[in-house]
């Protein structure tokens, strides 16, 4: 580097303190028109830069502050730009100037005394920011930069609940959006709060409107729900002044018409005893606030005389009517008949029975003396006075004394209606009533009663005993009172009188026709 003579750099240097003097005035000057001229930044990027000349090059060294790229800087030298470049070996074009790298210029003409200004660009700007008069010295300013607006704010809430009986306890959400800093909430009834999600109780009954407010320094915004959150006071408490029935029974739906006052739509009512046992309603119809109709599911309900009726409103409150009991009676059945009253042995029989008390869950049983009990399946209770079912009959004991009984899940039993088994064989007619000999005859119906499953024999006869007999074969016994098979006819049967049929069961028991109903033909 050259230096210039003493008394010559006396001077240089004398102009050069006065300079850098302007200099920084300068440059304080232009930081403050800036900073009164230009938005507040969000960020203000600084530069602190060393300047000076050697012959026709000019040095920028930053020593300090944040880096800055060739894009947001430009730099003038007496009103011109010329290329600056890193002081590197072989000088680079520079990108980033960052804290310890050093510019220079290529070999300009310029005068002894250059005036530098180095001038930001970002943000749309152009300022500048740091300038030298002299050649020597040390220039340092701030960069002001256009500010960047912050997201806008927006208000929203939700509370829950919002209505109930006070005092009423909301449990507030903030659901705004935007970088929210501060929120402010009013409740409506003179109560503020600045928490984020509040949690406020309403003392007093009332409709309130809910506001909030939120900001981030630099922007707000206000959400109002009007009339959001309702505060009630309990209605009165129900009363119960009396009931319809005063005997409801054990197993089977009971109704009640409750009169009282105080009834709301949904309330319940129970029916309870002082030792606990307690019978709470399937369903209700409050009819108005006087009257309501309840039902109550009772199988299994335990039988007392001291039932009594409480209601209660949806809000909890309750009326309890502690005279004119409830008494829930199981009564022992009654069986005053049955449909039919007789039926043949081996077969399964439907019965009807009529009576009282039935409960869901009954049992049915035949007995009698000497024979063993056949007990009912396909028990339907189809209310508390009719019961269907069915006895299997096969092997019954052919008598007229079997007792049929109804027996409840409580273990009460009714009284017997009778019922006859009975065991005799008739035979009225058979179709075809007539076959050519030699033939094969199908039998698709002979008519009676008393047939039983495992017929052992259909016989043809021109007496009542085994003359000229032909035997049935391929026997189907497709119910009490009707056989079909087969009939081979040889080709020498006797046609000259008609045949008796006679049918015998598995235990030997048996009917014959009351005169010759089939005829063998030519």
């Amino acid at each position: 580097m050259n230096h210039p003579p003493d008394s010559e750099r006396a001077i240089s240097d004398v102009f050069g303190a006065v300079i850098l003097i302007g200099v920084i005035v300068t440059v304080l000057a232009l930081a403050g028109v800036m900073a009164f001229s230009q938005p507040q930044p969000q960020k203000i990027p600084a530069l602190n830069a060393r300047i000076w000349n050697d012959t026709a090059k000019i040095y920028i060294k930053h020593d300090g502050g944040d880096s800055l790229t060739s894009g947001e800087l430009q730099i003038q030298v007496d009103n011109t730009f010329p290329v600056f470049n890193l002081t590197t070996a072989p000088a680079l074009p520079w990108e980033t100037l960052s804290i310890g790298n050093t510019l220079q210029t290529s070999m300009i003409s310029s005068s002894q005394f250059p005036t530098v200004q180095i001038i930001y660009t970002g943000y749309g700007s152009s300022a500048i920011v740091l300038a030298s008069y002299g050649l020597v010295g040390t220039s340092y300013g701030t960069i002001p930069t256009t500010p960047v607006p912050p997201a806008p704010v927006t208000a929203g809430f939700t509370g829950t609940p919002t209505s109930g009986v006070r005092p009423l306890a909301v449990q507030f959400t903030d659901a705004s959006t935007g970088p929210v800093t501060s929120w402010s909430w009013t409740f409506g009834d003179g109560s503020t709060s600045t928490v984020q999600s509040p949690l406020y109780t309403y003392p007093d009954a009332g409709t309130y409107s809910v506001s909030l407010t939120v900001s981030n320094g630099t922007g707000t915004n206000t959400l109002t729900r009007t009339n959001y959150i309702t505060a009630t006071v309990l209605a009165p408490a129900p009363t119960v002044t009396a009931r319809s029935n005063a005997t409801l029974y054990r197993g089977w739906p009971g109704y009640e018409l409750i009169t009282g006052t105080g009834f709301v739509s949904g309330a319940t009512s129970i029916l309870n005893t002082t030792t606990g046992a307690s019978i709470t309603s399937t369903t209700c119809d409050v009819r108005s606030s006087t009257q309501m109709f309840c039902s109550y599911n009772l199988l299994g309900a335990t039988v007392s005389p001291s039932y009594r009726v409480a209601v209660i409103n949806p809000d909890g409150q309750s009326g309890l009517m502690t005279g004119n009991l409830v008494s829930v009676a199981s009564p022992a059945p009654t069986l005053t008949a049955r449909n039919p009253t007789t039926a043949p042995r081996g077969w399964p029989v439907s019965v009807t029975l009529t009576g009282t008390n039935f409960q869901p869950g009954a049992t049915v049983n035949m007995t009698r003396s000497g024979s063993t009990p056949i007990n009912a399946y396909n028990v339907v209770v189809s209310s508390p006075t009719s019961i269907t079912c069915t006895f299997d009959l096969v092997g019954a004991t052919a008598a007229t004394n079997w007792a049929i009984r109804v027996t409840n899940p409580d273990l009460q039993s009714s009284g017997t209606q009778t019922f006859t088994v009975t065991n005799t064989v008739t035979v009225t007619s058979i179709t075809p009533a007539s076959g050519q000999r030699g033939t094969t005859v199908t039998i698709t119906n002979i008519a009676g009663t008393g047939f039983q499953p495992g017929v052992t024999q259909v016989r043809f006869s021109r007496n009542t005993g085994t003359q000229n007999q032909i035997l049935l074969t391929n026997i189907n016994v497709e119910s009490s009172t009707k056989i079909s098979g087969t009939l081979v006819i040889p080709s020498g049967q006797l046609t000259t009188t008609g045949y008796y049929v006679r049918v015998t069961n598995a235990d030997a028991t048996n009917g014959i026709s009351g005169s010759r109903i089939f005829t063998v033909t030519i």
